[in-house]
C-alpha cells in the first residue's frame, strides 16, 4: 500500500486542478464585470443594479467627476449592509441612487472642506433627501452618531445646515445622535 501523503497527493490533484481552473473563471467574470460597470458609468449609463461592485465604482467616478475628497474606508468588507440600506430605503438602482444627490451637495463639500468615506458620503445622500425614509426603512440603529471628533461634528453639522437649512439640520442630528448643542448658525428668513 503506497504511503498515504503519495496517495493522496496523485488522487486528489486533479480535484485541485478542477477547482483552481473555476477560480480563474470565477475571477475573470468578475474582472470582466467590473470593466463593464466601469464603462457604462464613465458613459452615463447608469441603469445599472446596486450591488458593491456598481455602488463603489459609482462613487469612485462621481468623486472624481466632482472632485469630491473620498477618504479610504478600512471596512469595505461591510459594503453588502449598505447596499441593504440603500436597497431598505428603496433604492436599487444606481441611476437611483445618483437621482437623491443634493443639487449643491459636491460645492458645498468643496467650499467647507467636507471629505467622507464611501459609507459616510452615501448615507449623507439618503439623510439630506430623505432623513425620516432614512430613519424608519434603512437605518436600524446600525451607527449611533456621525463622527467621532469634534471638528468632523461640526464639518457634518455645517454641510448639512447649508444643504437643508437650520431647521431640519437639528432634526437629523436630534434623530440619529449627533450633538445639537454645538453652533448653529441662526436661521435665515428663507428658512424660517
Amino acid at each position: 500500500m503506497p504511503p498515504l501523503k503519495a496517495h493522496w497527493q496523485k488522487s486528489e490533484l486533479p480535484l485541485l486542478e478542477i477547482a483552481d481552473k473555476g477560480f480563474d473563471a470565477l475571477s475573470q467574470k468578475i474582472d470582466s464585470y467590473v470593466k463593464s460597470v466601469r464603462t457604462r458609468t464613465n458613459a452615463k449609463d447608469f441603469n445599472i443594479e446596486l450591488n458593491s461592485v456598481s455602488l463603489q465604482q459609482f462613487v469612485k467616478s462621481w468623486s472624481e467627476d466632482t472632485d469630491f475628497q473620498l477618504a479610504p474606508s478600512s471596512h469595505k468588507d461591510k459594503l453588502a449592509i449598505l447596499i441593504e440600506e440603500l436597497n431598505d430605503y428603496g433604492l436599487k438602482s444606481v441611476d437611483e441612487m445618483r437621482q437623491i444627490i443634493p443639487k449643491d451637495f459636491s460645492k458645498v463639500s468643496k467650499e467647507l472642506g467636507y471629505s467622507s468615506t464611501i459609507f459616510g458620503l452615501v448615507r449623507d445622500w439618503m439623510i439630506l433627501h430623505d432623513y425620516e425614509r432614512y430613519r424608519n426603512k434603512a437605518w436600524k440603529n446600525r451607527w449611533s452618531s456621525f463622527h467621532e471628533s469634534d471638528d468632523e461634528i461640526s464639518s457634518v453639522r455645517n454641510l448639512y445646515q447649508r444643504l437643508v437649512g437650520t431647521k431640519v439640520a437639528k432634526q437629523i442630528f436630534q434623530t440619529f445622535g449627533g450633538d445639537t448643542s454645538g453652533d448653529f448658525c441662526q436661521e435665515t428668513e428663507e428658512e424660517e
